[in-house]
């Protein structure tokens, strides 16, 4: 996550190009593969993967990109902005500014840079009604929530549930999603643009899950269904990879105490309170946050026009 300013976004910059980064938050690999084929006839696909740090959760993946640190430098580096992400509950907050802060780094300060955020129809009609207005915009980030608010939705709808009973379903819900959507239109303009390049990435994927963990820890343990930090987890390890050492894996402490717990395989963390209710809440639904290929290999795609 922490270098794909380097290795994909700085290339395009030293050659003068225009950028559109497009990050589609929770976009599986195998989702992109369904999606790429509507892009085929526009846009000449070169198609590469990034590996989603762990936690594969927006709080720390998406950050990661935006800064190009992983999340412990993050805080050593910008400590009031950490803080306020962690302790005033502005998690994505600050993306904009960490991105600015990236650019004056890589000495790019002279270029002028455009971050939206669009998590609905509604703003995403509004986007592709000016599109035009950011050609010349020399980087234009744009965050796409539609997966992941469609991910979740479906945990708590048993509507949405039948109608994406399974991995297949998932897959043509998002290749229905996006033939229709705002982001399909603006890419088909933004193809007769001068000079511009486009990478499509994603923060984390997801993955189905169906093995609950019972947890235990106190009031200060994290709320993350496939990861928790917090002091004192106990949790039987067989399905899970716990980090006593936070420091050693570049990932923030919050107290002396703090540790750890990753989901692997399928499973997912229960308290004791209300166990059933969320052991079948939460049954094979897509999370992520865990340790898994679908949460971790995502797309990472170079388009240019044709």
């Amino acid at each position: 996550s922490h270098q794909i300013f380097n290795t994909s976004l700085k290339p395009i910059l030293n050659n003068n190009r225009k950028l559109v980064f497009i990050i589609i938050d929770c976009l599986r690999l195998d989702q992109w593969k369904m999606i790429s084929k509507l892009l085929n006839q526009d846009y000449i696909i070169k198609e590469d993967f990034h590996t989603a740090i762990i936690p594969t959760a927006t709080p720390f993946a998406r950050n990661a990109i935006f800064s190009g640190l992983l999340p412990n430098s993050l805080k050593q580096e910008y400590p009031d902005i950490w803080k306020k992400m962690f302790y005033e509950n502005q998690l994505n907050g600050f993306e904009n500014i960490l991105f600015e802060k990236l650019l004056s780094k890589n000495n790019f300060n002279h270029l002028n840079h455009k971050y939206l955020k669009i998590s609905d129809f509604k703003s995403g009609k509004k986007f592709l009604n000016k599109v035009n207005d950011y050609k010349n915009t020399d980087i234009l980030n744009i965050v796409v929530n539609f997966v992941d608010i469609l991910g979740h939705s479906r945990s708590e709808s048993q509507v949405l549930s039948e109608l994406i009973p399974n991995e297949s379903a998932y897959r043509k819900a998002i290749y229905n999603w996006f033939e229709n959507s705002w982001l399909y239109e603006a890419l088909s303009v933004i193809k007769n643009w001068d000079d511009v390049d486009i990478v499509i990435t994603s923060d984390h994927g997801n993955t189905g899950i169906d093995k609950p963990q019972l947890v235990k820890g106190d009031h200060s343990t994290s709320m993350g269904i496939r990861y928790k930090y917090g002091r004192n987890l106990r949790v039987d390890q067989k399905h899970i990879f716990k980090i006593n050492k936070p420091l050693e894996y570049n990932l923030p402490t919050f107290d002396v105490n703090t540790e750890y717990i990753i989901a692997q395989d399928s499973s997912y963390f229960v308290y004791n309170n209300d166990y059933h209710k969320y052991v079948n809440m939460y049954k094979n639904t897509f999370q992520h946050g865990g340790i898994s290929m679908d949460e971790m290999i995502v797309p990472l795609i170079h388009l240019t026009p044709k």
